[in-house]
């Protein structure tokens, strides 16, 4: 990824994923930081729900009560 050291303009450099803070439930958090360190991995709902040992419809579920 390339970013610009100085956005350019005067714009304000900002990130999305520090603004929106860190999930409260561990799994979900070392799901979508695995998804952050290693975004050529496998991503597909059902590997990042074995990854916490849940179901895809927890996973689903976890995801929207913080995330969404």
């Amino acid at each position: 990824m390339v970013v610009f050291l100085q956005r350019p303009g005067g714009q304000a450099q900002f990130s999305v994923w520090s603004e929106g803070g860190a999930p409260a439930t561990y799994g979900l958090r070392r799901v979508l930081d695995s998804v952050v360190l290693e975004p050529a991995a496998d991503q597909s709902i059902a590997a990042m729900a074995a990854r916490v040992a849940v179901s895809e419809r927890h996973l689903a579920r976890m995801f929207r009560d913080e995330v969404a």
